[in-house]
């Protein structure tokens, strides 16, 4: 978890830098623009509803809808600062949401295991190591991402995007996961 937080506390202060170096007006919109984990909420909600009806990914386009509602308001094209912090706006959403998720499991898991007959396997200790695992591989994976794009914004630009579709997905797998889902 440790190296997970420095991870992102490496990418909260490339991303202050950047904001840094933008002209008060662009940094002042950007600013005035935060995606709302009520929106990104809804739409996950509505899709899962949906998905009954054989409109299974349709939870998924619900990842990097509000990234583009951003820079659609913002008025860009390419990367660029907009798009670092429209993508990781819609980040701390998804974010809100994993944890949230994680959290629900945590106790539906706990709870499964001590109904249980006894000498069978516990499920929890496993959900705390899967997650772990899954904290260093996401680090790992974005850290690639933003060295194989360009320097600079473009790279930064990768990494956020990157961040943001890896909570979503998390967000998505403990959702399935708190339905019933086996995956």
């Amino acid at each position: 978890m440790t190296e997970f937080i420095m991870r992102c506390s490496a990418t909260a202060l490339v991303l202050l830098s950047l904001i840094a170096r933008t002209e008060p007006a662009s940094a002042r919109q950007l600013s005035d623009f935060k995606v709302s984990e009520q929106v990104v909420l809804q739409c996950v909600e509505t899709a899962e509803r949906a998905s009954g009806s054989g409109k299974a990914d349709q939870v998924r386009d619900c990842i990097g809808r509000e990234t583009e509602t951003c820079l659609s308001v913002m008025g860009t094209g390419g990367p660029s600062d907009s798009e670092v912090l429209c993508a990781s706006s819609e980040t701390a959403a998804w974010y809100e949401i994993s944890k949230k998720a994680y959290a629900a499991l945590l106790a539906s898991v706990a709870k499964e295991d001590k109904a249980k007959p006894k000498g069978t396997q516990p499920a929890l200790p496993a959900l705390h190591e899967a997650h772990k695992k899954w904290e260093a591989a996401a680090g790992d994976d974005c850290i690639v991402a933003r060295l194989r794009s360009e320097q600079g914004i473009p790279g930064v630009a990768a990494s956020a995007r990157c961040w943001r579709d890896k909570h979503a997905e998390r967000a998505l797998l403990y959702r399935r996961w708190l339905r019933g889902a086996a995956y």
